[in-house]
């Protein structure tokens, strides 16, 4: 008799698909965003809740409960009792229904696309997700079964998600591919920021969620900003750099008390520089403005932050 182990993939159309796209990199967000104080970090969505260790974690932090007797990741019987746990604790904190047709323990641990997509957004139905998800997603799933004989190749098609905009307009979430909308037109140096005076309302959204993920780090340190201008010396920025990439910087490198208006635009140059050695563009932050509370640079510069940990999660596993 053969015995065969099973892969799945995303078949190359919905690879390509901007909304299919768009879906794992909100849910991915919204992960990292939640789990920023444990300094956990998923850079594969399907990998990396497998175990049940990670999704442990953020079921603990959006409810602010603990979890019982979440085991070490290293079998398979460990892994399907975690994840079992998980969705033991949905149903019952939050009265989410299971849908085996959609999603299983023993889907999410086989790292099957569309189980791991589909529990996550049943989930967002029940604890609101800031970020927006899309809605009427539909994924091509490759089954690869791969026996003695060779490997055995299925196609299927998936429904991830349905009319998603009263989930969104609930939660009051944010488009992240909004704020990227430059990226889309013929201009790639325009964004959002752009047009702040035709955008406000989102604008507004961007803010709240800006600060608040600035907030959710700072929070360590016992710091908590209220308004953009806070950031306007420098100083929060480069403490910010420095908890987001787990990295020592020492005070003598800037000016931790800025008294003068020069001290500051050293602070920013000095975030420039260190924002450079990370491989970004800040071309468009420019000291001056962002020293004298230009709100439309301070929010370009929070939203490159934000944006660190999305190129954490991409980065290749060492």
């Amino acid at each position: 008799m053969d015995s065969s182990s099973k892969e799945y993939q995303l078949h190359a159309s919905s690879k390509n698909d901007f909304n299919v796209k768009t879906l794992i990199r909100s849910l991915t967000a919204w992960i990292n965003q939640t789990l920023q104080k444990q300094h956990l970090v998923v850079r594969d969505l399907f990998y990396d809740l497998a175990d049940g260790q990670i999704l442990a974690a953020f079921l603990e932090t959006v409810s602010f409960e603990t979890m019982d007797d979440v085991l070490p990741g290293s079998t398979e019987k460990n892994k399907i009792s975690n994840i079992n746990k998980c969705i033991q604790f949905a149903v019952d904190k939050y009265g989410m229904e299971r849908n085996p047709q959609r999603w299983t323990a023993e889907g999410i641990v086989q790292k099957d696309i569309a189980s791991t997509l589909s529990f996550l957004v049943d989930l967002s139905h029940y604890v609101a997700c800031p970020l927006a998800i899309p809605s009427n997603v539909t994924i091509a799933v490759i089954h690869q079964d791969k026996i003695d004989s060779g490997v055995k190749n299925k196609t299927t098609l998936h429904h991830i998600t349905g009319d998603e905009s009263q989930y969104n307009d609930k939660a009051g979430a944010v488009n992240l591919d909004y704020i990227d909308s430059g990226k889309d037109n013929s201009n790639e140096d325009s964004d959002v920021f752009d047009n702040m005076e035709e955008n406000q309302d989102k604008i507004a959204e961007i803010k709240e969620l800006l600060i608040d993920f600035c907030n959710k780090h700072l929070q360590e340190m016992n710091i908590a900003i209220n308004d953009l201008e806070d950031f306007s010396n420098g100083v929060y920025i480069i403490w910010l750099i420095g908890l987001i990439k787990n990295i020592f910087i020492p005070s003598y490198q800037y000016k931790e008390e800025p008294s003068s208006y020069t001290d500051k635009v050293d602070n920013v140059n000095f975030i420039i520089f260190l924002l450079n050695n990370l491989g970004i563009n800040c071309s468009k932050i420019k000291p001056n403005d962002f020293v004298k509370g230009d709100k439309k640079t301070i929010l370009r510069c929070l939203y490159i932050l934000f944006s660190l940990v999305e190129l954490d999660e991409n980065a290749p596993a060492s």
